[in-house]
């Protein structure tokens, strides 16, 4: 590669007419050259204003989309906005947050609309002058709704005191009405007088009736200024009739209560009615701000239909804005258009040019073909053998390659002469080779023979110590078998004494749980005695009882067959009690036979044991024995085995030396074929250098 870098360029290819390309060709290059980055300048312009639009159009469909959902939010909360109201003007402390945080929402979401903000990560523009009318008319609306709110919020610890009060009052009314009738029963009952009995069953009336109206003020859309007229007369007339029955009052023709029962009810009555009358003092108190507020939330649920149209209207003007983006997607047609008819310009320029290379390049081939044609001319000698021959060098493309042919020549005619002498080399090196590979083939072959013989010799050897490792091995199993016949035995009679232990053990406990029914039967029958004495002393006392029956007579008719009855169930005992003495004596005397049948059992229990220790004794001595046996064979077995194994390994390694010498006996005979065949090959090669001709 060096060497071709040394010879200048090729100089401009001659056409077929033998002339250099002309000028209008060459301006065609250059033009060509240069149109398709000019056109690929102007697609990437294309696509960047194509990617602009449709980055515009993309933030303007997030734009319409965060308008529309913010319309979404506001008829949200123009609902629950209401909602939140009505439950509020109830003393509702829950409905008081949603209130507020759905007024400060809906102020948001419309300041964000007016003025523009950042909404949910994006920088959302003010609202386009095409859509301000609607939404001047939704902050219109908005600011009456959301002075109504605010004028609710304002009363929020007044309302829920309110509703903290009523609840109140709910919660005692019926402990109150439910005093109030035993009041008007007790009444009755007492037989007050009629002025008296009227007044309470108009307490019970009012009880119904100021419950009614407190609730009816709190969770009615206005407040009629006749119910809490009424309420707050029913109160004071409550309170009057209480404390006529009471203390009594001229003025309303009520006589003083005396009955201490119905007295008591009434003290009651006027305790629980004093926190019921502060609740109602308190709805009473804050009645104009409660009138306030239930406007205010009237306003707010008639204007939200208002309201909610308006976010209607205002949603119609946002989806406009969606219309107007059909002139962004005929742009972005156009645009695209544009791109497409630049790739077809951009690609038939590359077909052109991909023409003006081929005719270039075939041009080129011709010019090639003449001057490649000329050096075969100058080398054609070289395929007949002559290393003589030498190519003209010259400066066309060809030039480099002649170079190269003629240094290879030059160097073939070197390889040659070297191959000539170092074939004659190799014959006489080969030669003597051979001669001593012959030589080391007979010395192989007789030590392989002796090599052989000593092998068998050992392998014999090895024979016998593995008959004798074997014998010993049977020896040794024998031995382990007697061992652990002898062991197992051992083993057995242990068993046998475990178990013989346990029979002592049950037979004794057995013995003593038999002892104890003995003793247990004895007390039997000293029970049995006293039973028997009683029985008769019952038997005396009824022939006594008989006898004094009889000595009374008529008197004593009755009792003289109580007495009978009684006699004859003595006699009963009696007879059940010797039954049962017999009984017992009949246990006792089986009790005391099985005693002493379990003492001689324990003795023979006993003679056993100690007839199986001896025998565990005997057993143990004949496993040492055996067990020292087995150790003594077993040595003898690993000794003849360690020496069988050391004359399998000697005769191994004597086969492996056999191996070896054979090997190397075949290799000195391939060793002297292959000197042979090396000779033949030397003889080869300068055969076949010797038709070039090297000058």
């Amino acid at each position: 590669m060096d060497r071709l870098q040394q010879f200048p360029k090729v100089p401009p290819v001659e056409a077929s007419g033998g002339a250099k390309l002309g000028l209008g060709a060459r301006l065609k290059q250059r033009l060509g050259g240069r149109r398709i980055p000019l056109l690929a300048g102007l697609l990437a312009f294309v696509i960047l204003v194509d990617g602009g639009l449709v980055v515009y159009d993309a933030r303007e469909a997030t734009f319409n989309t965060l308008y529309v959902s913010a319309v979404g939010k506001i008829r949200m909360l123009s609902q629950r906005l209401a909602k939140a109201a009505q439950q509020a003007s109830q003393g509702n402390a829950v409905a008081f947050k949603q209130l507020r945080e759905s007024r400060d929402e809906f102020a948001a979401v419309v300041q964000q609309l007016e003025s523009g903000g950042n909404v949910n990560g994006v920088s959302l523009p003010a609202t386009p002058q095409r859509v301000r009318p609607q939404l001047s008319v939704l902050q219109t609306k908005w600011q009456k709704t959301e002075h109504n709110a605010s004028l609710v919020i304002g009363e929020e610890r007044n309302l829920v005191a309110l509703g903290a009060a009523v609840r109140a009052i709910n919660d005692s009314n019926p402990a109150l009405l439910e005093l109030a009738d035993e009041i008007a029963a007790l009444s009755v009952q007492s037989n007050g007088s009629a002025r008296q009995n009227a007044t309470t069953a108009h307490l019970v009336m009012l009880t119904q009736r100021m419950a009614k109206n407190a609730n009816a003020m709190l969770a009615g859309d206005v407040v009629d200024p006749e119910v809490a007229f009424l309420l707050g007369k029913d109160t004071n007339t409550f309170r009057d009739e209480l404390l006529g029955l009471l203390q009594g009052n001229e003025a309303m023709r009520i006589a003083r209560v005396n009955d201490e029962e119905l007295r008591g009810k009434l003290g009651e009555l006027e305790s629980g009615f004093k926190q019921y009358q502060a609740g109602v003092t308190q709805i009473l108190g804050n009645m104009q701000r409660l009138v306030n507020a239930k406007r205010a939330t009237r306003d707010i649920f008639n204007d939200s239909e208002a309201l909610l149209g308006a976010a209607e209207d205002l949603a119609t003007g946002y989806d406009t804005l969606i219309a107007a983006r059909k002139f962004n997607f005929i742009a972005m047609g156009a645009v695209s258009l544009l791109a497409l008819a630049i790739l077809f310009l951009i690609g038939k320029a590359f077909i052109d040019e991909s023409h003006r290379r081929a005719e270039a390049s075939e041009e080129q081939n011709k010019g090639n073909e003449k001057a490649i044609l000329r050096l075969l001319d100058d080398i054609g000698n070289l395929a007949g053998g002559d290393l003589t021959v030498h190519a003209k060098v010259t400066e066309h493309m060809t030039g480099a390659i002649a170079d190269s042919i003629n240094y290879t020549i030059d160097e073939l005619r070197r390889l040659v002469a070297g191959i000539n002498t170092a074939a004659q080399q190799v014959t006489v090196a080969t030669q003597e080779a051979h001669t001593v590979s012959t030589q080391l083939m007979h010395a192989a072959q007789k030590q392989a023979t002796e090599i052989q013989a000593t092998g068998q010799s050992v392998t014999q050897m090895a024979q016998s110590m593995n008959q004798v490792s074997t014998n010993a091995d049977d020896s040794a199993r024998v031995a382990e078998s007697s061992l652990n016949a002898a062991s197992k035995g051992a083993q057995a009679v242990q068993n046998a004494i475990r178990g013989m232990n346990d029979i002592r053990d049950q037979i004794q406990e057995t013995s003593k749980r038999i002892k104890r029914l003995g003793e247990s039967s004895q007390e039997i029958g000293e029970i049995v005695q006293l039973i028997s004495d009683i029985t008769e002393q019952t038997n005396v006392l009824a022939l006594n009882a008989a006898i004094q029956a009889a000595s009374a007579g008529e008197a004593g008719r009755g009792f003289t067959v109580v007495a009978e009855e009684v006699q004859r169930l003595a006699e009963r005992s009696g007879e059940a009690t010797k039954h049962i003495g017999a009984i017992v004596k009949s246990i006792q005397r089986d009790t005391q036979d099985a005693v002493d049948a379990m003492e001689r059992s324990t003795r023979g229990v006993v003679e056993g044991t100690k007839t199986a220790d001896e025998a565990d004794q005997a057993l143990r001595e004949i496993e040492k024995i055996s067990n020292r046996l087995a150790e003594l064979i077993g040595a003898i077995s690993n000794a003849t085995r360690a020496q069988a194994s050391s004359a399998d390994q000697v005769a191994g390694k004597m086969k492996i030396i056999l191996g070896v010498t054979q090997l190397t006996t075949e290799g000195t005979k391939k060793t002297a074929a292959s000197a042979a065949r090396l000779t033949q090959l030397a003889d080869g090669l300068r055969s076949s250098v010797a038709g070039f001709k090297l000058g």
